[in-house]
């Protein structure tokens, strides 16, 4: 993830950029501009172009600069402020970044390119928490040594895991009830294995379908931070608690449908035993959840119809060449995170059709965000894409354009 500079090394970084004379490639829209920095006061950038016959950009236009300090590509957003006597005067900025690890620059709301959505398959309205994960509910890919259409198999399935663990076990669903203490809230809302105290092993030990998916103290926090400031305080508090109801160690697997946590696994090791659980647990019992759930939909656990709706009401927030980001109204569709969704991307007279993951989700009070990886798209389509939003003259990702990758001169006091 790119990482904001600031303020002091921002003063520093420009002051070389002017002194060096480094090259900095300007974006505006589909034109590339090779630029030198000629000041930056409190209001104002001044740059000047390289080539003085270079076409002039607008005022008001949007401006993303590229440039490399001392190896490491760094980036800004302007606004043109005004052009004079060779001169691009840009607005003052409020955040550089540094080392970015996206592929290929984002153009915001670009002229001309809009998106919207085509939603199919089975839709759930079920009265159980929402939570910030998601998990496809797909057939077992082997043979768990039960019958996976029997919930009653499954029940001695989680029995004879948890007795080879060696803990104490159960199954609780939020059927008939809600969320009560605060590890179920802690699951139901973030929809991340619990273990209590934090599990303190290799975190490259385990499998990454499991590492991404455990609850860290910083989804506690970020828990405290939407919902009650004191939730961190209780956290701390269970946490002293356990050894005085004689608990070694707890462990909390939500069931996930789709976005909906409809229950969970728990194991418990008491003081007894003083056991915790290692990476083989936590993946059997990930691995378990899924398959309940899948066994849960096969024998009609829970309620769908199904519908194909073709969704017009999304604005575009941004669009590069392997996502983009997109708003709708809160209320219009609630879509899970990881989900697959169709996309229409219109360019123009154009529509190109595409496949997208939603790997990132947040709201604001009137409207949701979501953040989409293509999972597919026709070469030929990409290529559309590319030319309409980059220009045909684009060079490649955001780490191979040009005058911006020229290096610094080295210094020699320099030992980062």
């Amino acid at each position: 993830m790119a990482q904001e500079v600031g303020h002091v090394e921002k003063d520093f970084v420009f002051g070389n950029l002017r002194e060096k004379k480094i090259p900095i490639e300007l974006h505006i829209g589909t034109q590339r501009l090779a630029v030198h920095l000629v000041e930056s006061g409190p209001r104002l950038i001044t740059v000047e172009p390289v080539m003085p016959d270079a076409e002039p950009p607008q005022e008001k236009q949007t401006v993303v600069a590229f440039f490399r300090f001392r190896g490491r590509p760094m980036t800004f957003r302007s606004a043109v402020s005004e052009v004079e006597d060779g001169l691009i005067r840009l607005r003052q900025i409020d955040v550089l970044h540094r080392d970015l690890n996206r592929g290929f620059e984002r153009i915001v709301n670009p002229d001309g390119v809009s998106v919207s959505l085509v939603v199919a398959g089975s839709s759930y309205t079920l009265n159980y928490p929402a939570s910030e994960m998601y998990d496809p509910v797909e057939k077992p890919e082997y043979d768990y040594g039960f019958d996976v259409t029997r919930i009653s198999s499954l029940i001695s399935g989680f029995r004879d895991l948890a007795e080879r663990v060696g803990a104490e076990n159960r199954i609780v669903m939020f059927r008939e009830r809600r969320p009560e203490t605060l590890p179920e809230r802690i699951v139901a809302h973030t929809g991340r294995i619990l273990t209590l105290p934090p599990w303190e092993g290799d975190m490259q030990t385990l499998d990454v379908s499991v590492r991404e998916r455990l609850a860290l103290r910083r989804h506690v926090e970020a828990f405290a931070r939407e919902q009650d400031a004191s939730i961190v305080e209780q956290y701390e508090q269970y946490l002293q608690q356990l050894r005085r109801k004689g608990i070694a160690t707890e462990l909390y697997c939500p069931i996930l449908f789709h976005q909906y946590v409809v229950g969970y696994l728990y194991l418990m090791h008491d003081l007894q035993s003083n056991l915790g659980f290692d990476a083989s647990d936590l993946e059997s019992v990930r691995t378990f959840a899924r398959v309940l759930s899948y066994s849960l939909q096969s024998n009609g656990y829970f309620m769908a119809e199904q519908e194909e709706q073709a969704f017009q009401e999304t604005q575009l927030i941004d669009i590069s060449g392997s996502g983009l980001l997109f708003s709708h109204s809160a209320d219009a569709l609630d879509l899970g995170l990881y989900s697959e969704i169709g996309l229409q991307i219109h360019l123009d007279q154009r529509t190109l059709p595409a496949k997208g993951r939603i790997m990132r989700k947040y709201s604001d009070t009137k409207r949701t965000y979501y953040g989409v990886h293509y999972s597919s798209m026709e070469l030929q389509h990409m290529e559309q894409l590319f030319d309409r939003i980059y220009g045909p003259d684009y060079r490649g990702d955001i780490d191979s354009r040009g005058l911006a990758v020229v290096e610094a001169p080295h210094d020699p006091f320099d030992t980062a």
